[in-house]
């Protein structure tokens, strides 16, 4: 309790957060997963079909399924114009070419808390849909949710080719969710300047269930340690 009192008392400025939420059903009969994935704020959601190879430059991809909610994104951006005539909020970029909004300097353009700061930072989350229809060669779904400390690091294509070249090592079996997950931290880590807090989730979606991995990673103290949780 007095953690809390000194976090959230009347005197510290009130925080907030991102949410990229995933929820998935499966018809067996159908052979179909379907999955609804609600954003808001900078995490992102990908999808991977598990085809392709590093022979196969066409299919190596994963998909972004969530767009990020950022100030100079073109969509933000029209509905940040709107609030800036009415002098509700200051769109600008800082010393680091980061673009901000001001007064609080939010590097997001929607997020869960921060209301603060500005009315112009809203809760209200994008929803998307995804529909596969499953089969013997791809039989399974796979799903990736990351913060933005994850994507600043690596991209989604730089985080494609990470991750099938892994898998083609390991003579192109697919790297288990835990496994992957623990690849992908580890490599964005290795990245110079990176200094955001990181948290990944692999989620693998089959006829027969969901298997998910969390891999999480903060800052534990100012000489560069960190902890880790699975």
């Amino acid at each position: 309790s007095r953690f809390l009192q000194c976090q959230c008392g009347a005197h510290k400025r009130r925080g907030g957060t991102t949410a990229n939420c995933l929820v998935v059903q499966t018809s067996q009969d159908e052979g179909v997963v379907r999955a609804v994935i609600a954003n808001c704020g900078d995490s992102r959601c990908i999808t991977d079909e598990g085809t392709g190879s590093l022979d196969s430059p066409s299919k190596l991809e994963f998909k972004n399924v969530s767009v990020d909610h950022r100030p100079d994104c073109t969509g933000e951006r029209r509905r940040l114009r709107s609030a800036e005539k009415r002098g509700e909020v200051a769109v600008c970029r800082d010393s680091m070419k980061t673009t901000r909004l001001y007064p609080g300097g939010l590097a997001v353009s929607r997020t869960v808390g921060d209301v603060a700061l500005t009315s112009a930072a809203i809760p209200t989350p994008d929803v998307y849909q995804v529909e596969v229809k499953l089969t013997e060669e791809m039989p399974m779904q796979r799903f990736i949710l990351g913060t933005d400390g994850i994507f600043d690091s690596m991209d989604t294509g730089e985080m494609t080719k990470v991750i099938r070249e892994e898998e083609e090592k390991g003579g192109g079996e697919r790297l288990d969710s835990k496994a992957l997950a623990k690849t992908i931290l580890a490599k964005c880590l290795l990245k110079s300047g990176c200094k955001d807090d990181m948290t990944i989730m692999v989620v693998d979606v089959g006829l027969k269930g969901v298997n998910g991995r969390v891999e999480m990673n903060r800052k534990a103290d100012g000489n560069g340690r960190f902890k880790n949780w699975i």
